[in-house]
């Protein structure tokens, strides 16, 4: 259980997920992650939950979101959750054989999953500022200081 915790922490201080709808950062609270229902094109803001998890009737997925420029522009680089063993194993409070095991992360876009720590999720998790998004070096972005625009 030691090691699940600190996996989703890590993933929590890595990935951070939120929708504001304009609120300020004291409207939202201790918000600690971004999600999204809809393939990361929009995010909101929730405590930090196992993902996936039902949001009003929609499967949400961790989204992590960056940004180049402080937060003027901001984009979901990649999505995560967990794969059903994982989520089983977690339901039963079973030990797990590390913190990124059972993770899956994908592309927004992108049909198929892929298991945390391969080269191949290494390099989706790797942000790259896109046109338009600022030149700066990108940074995850906090919901503490998302406008939500």
């Amino acid at each position: 259980m030691v090691a699940v915790s600190v996996g989703v922490i890590a993933v929590g201080l890595v990935c951070i997920v939120t929708e504001t709808h304009g609120r300020s950062a004291r409207e939202l609270g201790p918000v600690r992650a971004f999600y999204s229902t809809d393939d990361g094109m929009s995010v909101f803001a929730d405590d930090e939950k196992t993902p996936p998890f039902d949001h009003h009737g929609a499967q949400a997925v961790q989204a992590c979101v960056y940004t180049c420029d402080g937060g003027a522009h901001h984009w979901v680089q990649y999505l995560m959750k967990y794969s059903d063993d994982a989520l089983n194993k977690l339901a039963l409070r079973q030990s797990l054989e590390g913190p990124s095991y059972g993770v899956l992360v994908k592309k927004p876009g992108d049909a198929k999953w892929i298991p945390d720590g391969t080269p191949a999720a290494k390099k989706i998790e790797e942000p790259k500022c896109p046109d338009g998004m600022g030149s700066g070096d990108p940074g995850a972005l906090s919901p503490m200081n998302f406008s939500g625009k």
